[in-house]
């Protein structure tokens, strides 16, 4: 079984909703699916664990969210 991380920002909870539809759709596939809202998400480490990566944050004037931005940035260090 295949196994994924769902991880997304969101401010008035569109993302939140599209990253639970995706849960869904990918757990009706038979794939185990951890899902955490980047705030809540501590171990970097871990995600090189998993074999579906899923980042989702809102977007202003076209960026991603400066929060989320910050969060990515840990993903690369």
């Amino acid at each position: 079984m295949s196994n994924a991380i769902i991880i997304y920002d969101t401010r008035s909870g569109n993302t939140k909703l599209l990253a639970e539809k995706i849960m869904k759709r990918l757990e009706d596939l038979e794939v185990s699916v951890e899902i955490y809202r980047d705030k809540e998400f501590k171990s970097i480490d871990s995600i090189k664990d998993f074999g579906i990566i899923g980042l989702g944050s809102p977007t202003h004037a076209g960026q991603m969210a400066r929060t989320f931005k910050k969060f990515l940035k840990k993903l690369t260090n």
